[in-house]
């Protein structure tokens, strides 16, 4: 037994496809919605992310009197640090110091970054969602 069709095709299998609306401005809506003319707007516009990940600064210390670079994993050279691995030890405290402040500042300038970055990403997400929800193809709400 046959089942009913009770639908119009849209296309009519034209070996170069469909289209619907020959025009931005001409109207069309899906189930049961309002016509409406193509949306447009400046937040559809593309998104990007250009945040990056800050470095972090390698703090090298070298001993004024042998000339030896430390860089922070092998200070001490047995049991009993000598004068010059204190040095160089409380030197690379102050010199981790300054540089910790740096890459804080530098994580928070990509970290402001990434918040218009995905600011913007919320703000075009919300204009497809609004025009979607317009057209008809997405209801918006349960």
């Amino acid at each position: 037994m046959a089942i009913p069709v009770e639908f119009e095709q849209v296309t009519t299998n034209a070996p170069d496809g469909a289209q619907m609306g020959k025009s931005a401005t001409e109207k069309n809506a899906f189930y049961g919605s309002t016509p409406v003319v193509q949306p447009a707007s400046g937040d559809q516009a593309v998104a990007s992310a250009t945040a990056t990940a800050a470095g972090v600064t390698q703090v090298a210390v070298t001993d004024s009197l042998n000339g030896a670079t430390f860089t922070g994993t092998a200070l001490l050279t047995s049991a009993t640090p000598t004068v010059d691995e204190l040095e160089a030890i409380a030197g690379m405290l102050g010199l981790a110091v300054n540089a910790a402040g740096t890459d804080i500042a530098a994580q928070k300038v990509e970290l402001d970054q990434l918040i218009t970055d995905v600011a913007g990403l919320i703000t075009l997400s919300n204009q497809l969602r609004s025009e979607l929800v317009t057209l008809g193809l997405i209801k918006g709400a349960a």
